[in-house]
């Protein structure tokens, strides 16, 4: 599957399962302190790293209930930021935590980190453009 980063000017749209907009609107909101945007993504990427820290810990002790937990609030956080396709992938892993699939739960979770390394890619190239 060919990814395609646009520039997008002032226009917002849905690229590869990432709306934009959702960027767009908290540059807006952060406009009078660009530093702030760029910490807000920050937070993000830090916590992105942790929610799989602690995926991987709950997949260690087969405490199923926290990994689903982390997929929810990941979910949210993502969704909040465009990444709509990390935050399906969030509810799949969920899903397949909450009925106990194991062999989905390890596909859901190398599928997530596949589409997180893809986020932080555009999360960086984004941040970089706040002037």
């Amino acid at each position: 599957m060919g990814e395609r980063l646009v520039d997008r000017g002032e226009c917002s749209e849905l690229v590869n399962d990432f709306d934009f907009s959702a960027l767009k609107d908290l540059r807006m909101l952060t406009s009078k302190d660009p530093d702030r945007f760029r910490r807000l993504v920050s937070l993000f990427l830090a916590s992105l790293e942790e929610s799989f820290l602690s995926i991987r810990k709950g997949l260690d002790r087969g405490d199923y209930s926290s990994v689903r937990e982390v997929a929810h609030t990941l979910k949210g956080t993502s969704a909040n930021l465009g990444a709509l396709r990390l935050s399906s992938l969030c509810a799949a892993l969920e899903q397949s935590c909450e009925d106990r699939q194991l062999d989905q739960v390890a596909t859901d979770v190398r599928n997530l980190q596949e589409e997180a390394s893809r986020v932080k890619a555009i999360l960086e190239t984004e941040t970089n453009r706040v002037k």
